[in-house]
């Protein structure tokens, strides 16, 4: 029996048959997506330097696939082997590449001046919230409104707050020494990804689902039918 693993590359530039234009870019995220019976895999990597995909040990009875589009700006290969699992094949393709952390993919230089501007105003608003009648603070603060939604969030990527109530799956968990901020504004996807984010989206049962690179990971994203909310199906880490 054949068995396959799939890699997804993802960068923020541009294709031209089948090489990457170079401009103004982070660094390649590589998805690789496998499992079978027992085990199932998903890890994010970074991409070989090349900003191509790995290539498969001649020695190791892997072959791959042609490249195809999965969007403007993504990739995907399957890995096959007929005699290896699919954690064989996973292991093979990503002993040389390092662990793609959950802030490698923010570019410092690119970060929005509000976004700047806002983690200012929650610094001050967190530490001016312990008192002398108070050593714990506040719980937690409630969203400024001069603090977008889409900055909080990014923030929270960044490991410096944490973000508490009904949106809070929608960031990582942080340590729990910075501060914590309650979204209150309606959090639509669309602020937080492009188009070119979104690699699949498909309708089942009632409820649409959507395939998106959020803050360089692969995730999956749900609303019910009618409604413009969507909501992370997978745990954001």
């Amino acid at each position: 029996m054949i068995l396959c693993v799939y890699a997804l590359l993802y960068a923020e530039f541009k294709y031209h048959d089948n090489r990457p234009v170079h401009g103004k870019e982070s660094d390649p995220s590589l998805v690789i997506l496998g499992g079978d019976s027992k085990a199932s895999f998903y890890g994010a990597f970074q991409a070989p330097s090349d900003g191509h995909f790995p290539a498969a040990d001649a020695n190791s009875d892997i072959f791959s696939t042609e490249e195809i589009d999965g969007s403007e700006t993504t990739k995907i290969v399957a890995y096959c082997s007929p005699t290896l699992s699919s954690m064989e094949i996973i292991g093979s393709l990503v002993r040389d590449l390092p662990r793609l952390s959950r802030t490698q993919n923010i570019i410092s230089d690119l970060t929005p001046q509000s976004e700047q501007e806002c983690w200012n105003m929650i610094k001050k608003d967190w530490y001016n919230s312990f008192d002398a009648a108070s050593s714990s603070g506040a719980r937690e603060l409630v969203q400024n409104i001069k603090c977008s939604s889409r900055d909080i969030i990014s923030l929270a990527h960044r490991g410096l707050l944490s973000v508490t109530g009904m949106y809070s799956t929608w960031a990582p968990k942080t340590r729990s020494e910075v501060p914590r901020v309650n979204i209150k504004q309606t959090l639509f996807l669309k602020e937080l990804v492009l188009p070119n984010h979104i690699i699949a989206v498909w309708n089942e049962n009632n409820i649409s689902r959507a395939l998106v690179w959020y803050f360089g990971h692969l995730h999956s994203f749900k609303r019910d039918t009618g409604s413009t909310l969507w909501w992370p199906e997978t745990n954001i880490e």
